[in-house]
């Protein structure tokens, strides 16, 4: 496979899916298509709230605030991990930040 589109991701579900799931991640990928959606309680969402540390090990956020995270923390590095030949990256959605799913999760 050298091209994927994945529609409706929540948060961390690309990384997971790259680096958890799919243990070898997908080497011959080189380009990849990532829509995300908006959802305030990802709790039962399947790879939302993982996340992978600067060293390689994979995590489960607790909280609101451990799982916000921006783009350029972890997430983009995990997808170069598990998809090392990629050449397109696109994101496409609606950013949620720190500030905003607070306030979705608060309400």
């Amino acid at each position: 496979m050298i091209s994927l589109t994945i529609y409706e991701t929540i948060n961390a579900q690309v990384p997971y899916l790259l680096r958890s799931v799919l243990p070898d991640g997908l080497p011959n990928l080189k380009s990849l298509k990532i829509s995300q959606i908006s959802i305030s309680d990802d709790e039962h969402e399947e790879g939302a709230r993982w996340y992978e540390t600067e060293s390689g090990v994979f995590c489960l956020a607790s909280g609101s605030e451990e799982a916000s995270r921006e783009v350029t923390n972890g997430y983009i590095h995990s997808i170069a991990r598990g998809a090392p030949n990629l050449e397109e990256l696109c994101l496409h959605g609606e950013p949620i930040t720190r500030q905003r799913y607070v306030r979705q999760v608060l309400h």
